[in-house]
Formats: structure tokens, C-alpha cells, sequence
């Protein structure tokens, strides 16, 4: 099969796969045999082109050997449209798979005429607000022949906003193979003797509720215990700079203020459990499901009323939000009980794998081609 895959502007780097799946399910793909393109919707102005076009084009770093990225730039959205579409036009694709956080993340209209069979994989929540009405995002939900999410409660959070188009519910598939290749390096050099570390990456801001993590690590005891928190902080809001006084104040907090991986192979240190920031109901936790697969211990600040997604339901230790003391017991009692030469069991399913969610999703292509040509056939 011929297999176009469409997505957004960070498509072109390799530790935001778990959010966006397109790096493992092209990998995937090309691994079964079939012939794959990527092409990416740019936001931040770098020239781009299409396969077999100019020669004056900008290619990105291949996700995957053999395949390059292409991004096309929105900052000039009619004359990237155009591209694109003239392109496309004189293409014969057998699937096209767009993955986004949200529709609209692909700026340009869809020709129905020419397009191939179409899977839509959304990634996030809709937004609290009424249904994009605008002309690109209809025609990507109305023109799908299958939209997917990865839990039920996205399903059912998107089908209130497109009541019209089919969801069908599929996780995100854990990189085994990645992630336990990049646990021995995390791990090497560790000993049962090594401190213990609790992860938490993500994005530091007030919905985040790592303030009330923080208060809480502070009242533990246990001098060998260490807080490594990852993720973006805005130094310039109070909210951002009470994060980095208390951090300066704990030697026990070490502070790594960047963009966080959006999975766990995409860190280089050492951790022994995670911590899942965020106070707004999450469609999916990928981290969760690598937790699951890995078998490290998971918890997260959720309300009762917001849980994480279902498919992470068996994983995850929950709690209050703004209960610092609970916050405090449940590391407490965490460390007490650790051991590292004791194998941690997991009475849950082991999470699916990223190559059976390639398998599913070549199914997905496989079956709507062959409705597409028998619905073609019965017209003529």
C-alpha cells in the first residue's frame, strides 16, 4: 500500500511520538513493505515542498530512515495549500492518515474529489467552545471515513461536538523495544544503594498543580529521596517563580526547565516512579501506559470528578488534587516500600504495543479501500 501520513508541526521530532504516533506507524509500515510519506503543517515560517517537487525545497531530519519529513509553511497558507493540492492531485494513495491534537492543526481544505480513504487520530479533548465551523476543519471530520481516539472519554467528549462522524476507540501504542532500550541507559550505574527518584514532566503551570507536589515533597524525611521535575516553567510569572524558589530551597529538587518528552524514552536520567501533573480531565496518558508496560509505579494529582482516561484506569494512583498531606503519604509510603530488587508485578493487561496498533490501523486502510472501491463499483 501507498500510505500518506499528514501532521503537525512538531512531526519532524522523534520524542513527541507518543502524542503523535506518526514516527513508530510509519517506521511500522515501511517495516510490512509499504511505501510512506509524511507531510507536516509548519506554523513557524521555514520554507518547505513536496516529494518530487522543486529543487529549491527544504527537507527535515528523517523520522525514519529513508522517509524525510516534509513541512509546508503556514505563515503563507494560500500559496501551501496550492502546493499541496497540485501535488496530491497527481497522486495515488491507497490511505491517508492524519494524526492532530485537533483538526484544524492541518490548515489546508481537503479536495474530496481526489482524496484517498481518509482516518482522522485526534489526540486531545476538544475545546470547551462550540465546534470549529470553519471550512478546513468540516472538511477533514466530515470527509473522514473514520475518526480515531484513544479513550472513551474522547469518544464521547468528540462525538458531542460531531455528533455526525464515527469514532472508534484505539490507545496509542507503547514503543516496547524503545523504551527498554532507553530504560538501561536511565538506569545504568544505579544501585539498590542509589537515592530514589520520583519523575514529574510535564508543563509547570497552574493547571499543572506541581506546587502542591512540591509542598508536599518538602515535608518528607528521607534525605536519599529526590524530586526531578522536567518540563517548561515560565520564570517570569509568580506562578513560575514560586516553582523555582522552592526548588532553590530543597536541595533534594532538581529543576530541568525545558520542553518536556512527551514519553519516557526520551529522557537520559535515572527515575524509580512518576508523577503525572494536572488538574483538567486528560483524554490519555502515553507516560501511563509506558509506566504500565515498564512497570514502574504511577500517580496522579487528578479531581475525582476529571479521572485520567479510562485505558489508564488500572495503572495510575490517584489523588486529591489539593490535598498535600495525602500527596505527602502517598510518597511516604511509596518509599517505604520500594525495593529495588524486588520486581514490581502488575495485575493489569500489559498496554498495546505500537505494532499492534500499526496491524489495527493497516486494517482500518485495507477495509475502507475496499468499501471505497465497492461503493465505486456499484456506481458504475
Amino acid at each position: 500500500m501507498r500510505i500518506l501520513y499528514l501532521t503537525g508541526a512538531s512531526a519532524h521530532r522523534a520524542d513527541v511520538q507518543p502524542d503523535h504516533p506518526v514516527h513508530a506507524l510509519a517506521r511500522m509500515a515501511q517495516r510490512e513493505g509499504h511505501q510512506v510519506e509524511i507531510v507536516s503543517a509548519s506554523s513557524d515560517g521555514f520554507p518547505g515542498a513536496l516529494p518530487g517537487g522543486d529543487t529549491t525545497h527544504q527537507e527535515y531530519r528523517q523520522l525514519v530512515k529513508g522517509v524525510p519529513v516534509v513541512r509546508l509553511a503556514a505563515s503563507d497558507a494560500q500559496v501551501a495549500a496550492d502546493r499541496f493540492g497540485k501535488w496530491f492531485g497527481k497522486q495515488r494513495f491507497d490511505a491517508v492518515h492524519g494524526v492532530f491534537a485537533h483538526p484544524a492543526d492541518w490548515p489546508f481544505p481537503l479536495d474530496a474529489e481526489a482524496l484517498a480513504p481518509l482516518v482522522v487520530t485526534l489526540s486531545a479533548l476538544p475545546a470547551a467552545t462550540a465546534a470549529d465551523a470553519s471550512t478546513v476543519t468540516q472538511s477533514w471530520m466530515r470527509r473522514a471515513d473514520v475518526c480515531v481516539v484513544p479513550s472513551p472519554l474522547a469518544a464521547s467528549r468528540w462525538r458531542e461536538v460531531w455528533p455526525e462522524s464515527a469514532f472508534h476507540v484505539m490507545p496509542h501504542g507503547v514503543d516496547l523495544l524503545a523504551l527498554i532500550q532507553a530504560r538501561g541507559v536511565q538506569m545504568h550505574g544505579i544501585t539498590p544503594r542509589s537515592p530514589l527518584t520520583l519523575l514529574c514532566v510535564g508543563t509547570f503551570d497552574p493547571p499543572s498543580g506541581v506546587v502542591e507536589l512540591m509542598r508536599a515533597f518538602t515535608t518528607t524525611v528521607q534525605a536519599e529521596l529526590r524530586l526531578r521535575m522536567v518540563g517548561r516553567v515560565d520564570e517570569t510569572s509568580a506562578y513560575g517563580q514560586e516553582i523555582v524558589g522552592m526548588a532553590q530551597s530543597d536541595p533534594r529538587i532538581h529543576l530541568t526547565s525545558v520542553q518536556p518528552p512527551s514519553g519516557l524514552a526520551g529522557l537520559s536520567d535515572s527515575f524509580d516512579a512518576v508523577w503525572l501533573p494536572g488538574l483538567a480531565p486528560t483524554d490519555f496518558s502515553a507516560i501511563a501506559q509506558e509506566c504500565a508496560a515498564l512497570g514502574i509505579a504511577c500517580f496522579a494529582t487528578h479531581p475525582g470528578a476529571s479521572p485520567l482516561a479510562e485505558v489508564s484506569q488500572d495503572y495510575v494512583q490517584r489523588l486529591a488534587s489539593d490535598d498535600v498531606s495525602a500527596i505527602a503519604t502517598a510518597i511516604n509510603q511509596w518509599t517505604r516500600a520500594f525495593r529495588r530488587s524486588r520486581q514490581p508485578t502488575m495485575d493489569a493487561a500489559i498496554p498495546l504495543r505500537i505494532e499492534e496498533e500499526a496491524f489495527l490501523y493497516e486494517g482500518l486502510y485495507r477495509r475502507m479501500a475496499f468499501e471505497r472501491s465497492r461503493r465505486t463499483s456499484t456506481r458504475a
